[in-house]
């Protein structure tokens, strides 16, 4: 089972850090010990467009498709003079064992074309690096970083009578609580482990959002990928060309280029009658 940072151990990690636009929503669900990473799935020209451009893209939560996840994004707080601001979000996840196998299923393009099942990586990024780079830009941009794991311990019905609770709504609403609202998610996703950053204007800040997007510029990320996974679903002939090829490309060390094994099974044996 998985330690979690404490709110404590949250607030240690951004005074040791010196992270001044970074702050924790919730607890975190990740391994207190060694070197602490979080993954992302993502299209292979959108990880070398991040590489290549040094630019990390976020997008509105207006662009996700579950409904529910969305639910309270343009909800109407003005009784609590609470105006939510125009925001963008990145999603990790936490676990690389855990939800493998339906990770790799749920994110991956079904058909081939211009974005084939082949075309999808996972990266293995450190935390504490992604943190620190999100703060920078956040100091040099006017921007803060909220970090908070999605909670999925209630259902649909709970997540559409959030209103009428009291409990959640009460005699005070801020930017906080609503961050917070927009991280539940319903129990049958909870294999994601997802955490999720956003981007916040701080006040004062005009938004540079360009329409759904996010563009933060200047950002390095490639000392702080430590791993490139490549799909289950290549072929194994492919194997050591596509490593090459993609380390070539992407100017990347070959050796922290791994192919994803999760379908790699011996032939089904012959049964014998006893």
């Amino acid at each position: 089972m998985e330690e979690n940072f404490t709110t404590l151990e949250c607030l240690k990690i951004i005074e040791e850090h010196f992270l001044s636009n970074v702050k924790f929503l919730s607890d975190l669900p990740l391994k207190m010990a060694g070197h602490v990473k979080v993954y992302r799935y993502m299209r292979y020209s959108h990880l070398k467009e991040m590489l290549d451009k040094k630019n990390l893209v976020f997008l509105s939560p207006t662009l996700w498709e579950d409904k529910l996840e969305k639910r309270y994004l343009d909800t109407d707080f003005s009784c609590y003079g609470f105006v939510p601001p125009p925001i963008a979000c990145l999603c990790v996840t936490t676990s690389a064992n855990q939800n493998s196998a339906a990770a790799w299923k749920m994110y991956m393009p079904k058909e081939e074309g211009l974005d084939k099942p082949s075309d999808f990586l996972r990266v293995t990024i450190s935390f504490y690096d992604l943190l620190k780079s999100l703060n920078c830009w956040g100091v040099e941009n006017g921007y803060d970083f909220y970090v908070g794991k999605a909670d999925y311990s209630f259902g649909q019905q709970e997540i559409i009578d959030f209103a009428k609770n009291k409990q959640i709504f009460g005699n005070s609403f801020e930017l906080r609580d609503w961050l917070k609202l927009l991280c539940y998610k319903r129990p049958a996703f909870s294999f994601e482990n997802e955490i999720r950053f956003f981007a916040v204007p701080k006040q004062g800040t005009s938004t540079l959002m360009q329409g759904n997007f996010l563009f933060l510029n200047s950002i390095d990320l490639r000392t702080a990928i430590s791993k490139i996974m490549l799909p289950p679903a290549m072929k194994e002939t492919d194997d050591c060309l596509t490593k090459y090829v993609v380390s070539k490309d992407l100017d990347f060390q070959e050796d922290r280029i791994e192919k994803c094994r999760l379908y790699d099974v011996p032939a089904c044996p012959k049964i014998q009658k006893m």
